[in-house]
């Protein structure tokens, strides 16, 4: 009866961590930081991702916004520019140590619509958190 006992708790503790590592996982966010340089607005974001699949989620995002075109790409260093009208983005992937990657968008808006630098910022950012399966929040 005790050895039956005894392995039943250790059955369910190593169910409980189980569980509770899952649920960490879950609750794991990227957390998103607005900086304001001037007259451009940027968003950054630490990723768990290689510079090599963020890079690709930024080209992928940038070919299916309508009417986005992108002017210059430098797959070497990771990064794009692209227009939409006067709206023009920049975006870039920073490899970081351990594995992680920087994500760096910077926006102007330059259109007369509501769409402001901020907003353009975070949506690319959003946009592209979203194409690589990333929970985030902005702060």
């Amino acid at each position: 009866m005790r050895k039956t006992r005894t392995m039943s708790t250790a059955v369910l503790l190593l169910a409980g961590m189980i569980a509770l590592h899952g649920c960490a996982a879950l609750v794991a966010v990227a957390v998103v930081k607005r900086v304001v340089e001037g007259p451009r607005h940027t968003a950054k974001v630490d990723l768990d991702k290689s510079p090599e699949m963020v890079y690709g989620s930024i080209v992928r995002v940038v070919e299916r916004t309508p009417g986005m075109v992108i002017t210059h790409r430098y797959a070497s260093d990771y990064s794009i520019e692209a227009t939409k009208g006067k709206d023009n983005v920049q975006a870039r992937a920073n490899r970081l140590s351990g594995g992680e990657t920087e994500l760096i968008v910077t926006a102007r808006s330059r259109e007369e619509t509501d769409v402001t630098d901020k907003d353009l910022a975070l949506r690319t950012v959003e946009d592209i958190c979203k194409d690589l399966g990333v929970k985030y929040e902005v702060k």
